[in-house]
């Protein structure tokens, strides 16, 4: 069963069919006219744009903040156990429970960035991966894109080695309890771009290819 199923079809209807057949000429991209950076180090740079948008208008400045590609996984074990952790979120100033996810470093892959991730963070491995492709955390401010994974039959490799900045705790938590706290509109996951991780894992269960996706499938 889809996990968002009792509120409809997610993707909603079909656009009638002489709407389907209407041509309309692409939305051109902004025109840059001139950028200027006010803040960068390793982490986030400010870049302010003077954009010319198809319509004549001029907006400047714009900002845009540019920030590494991330990952991000739902990672479940043989036992069905989804694995989270906890730890203090200081801009929004509450800890939060996520599923493991952090920045791509430079030259890696996004695979290997999600599985050293999930071993640092949890210290848990192995199992089959399965990418379920890319999103846009804010697609009008940050130009971080993030690519979503799902990791099923993980298991415990070592202890984790997270950062010296990350104070984390690991939960494992049942996959139907997981999921039955989004149905009942109380989320064990809050942070935006991770809900979008676990609709395209539920997506990608709910078409159920193979052993391992489909016992997971309620």
């Amino acid at each position: 069963m889809n996990w968002l199923s009792h509120r409809g079809d997610w993707r909603g209807s079909d656009p009638p069919s002489n709407e389907r057949k209407v041509t309309q000429k692409p939305i051109e991209p902004w025109k840059i006219l001139g950028s200027t950076y006010s803040f960068r180090d390793r982490w986030v740079r400010l870049r302010s744009d003077k954009v010319l948008l198809s319509n004549g208008t001029t907006l400047s400045p714009y900002h845009t903040l540019e920030i590494p590609d991330a990952v991000s996984v739902l990672a479940i074990t043989e036992d069905r156990e989804v694995i989270l952790i906890e730890q203090y979120r200081h801009p929004v100033g509450c800890t939060l429970r996520e599923i493991p996810a952090g920045h791509i470093g430079e030259m890696e892959a996004p695979e290997i960035a999600a599985k050293r991730e999930l071993l640092e963070e949890t210290g848990f491995a192995g199992g089959a991966w399965h990418a379920l492709g890319i999103t846009f955390p804010m697609a009008s401010r940050l130009s971080g894109r993030i690519h979503n994974f799902l990791a099923i039959d993980v298991g415990k490799a070592s202890e984790p080695s997270p950062d010296e900045a990350e104070i984390i705790r690991t939960h494992r938590v049942d996959w139907s309890t997981f999921i039955s706290s989004f149905r009942s509109g109380n989320p064990m996951v809050r942070e935006a771009s991770q809900l979008a991780t676990v609709l395209l894992a539920c997506q990608f269960i709910q078409a159920g290819v193979g052993p391992r996706v489909s016992r997971l499938n309620l």
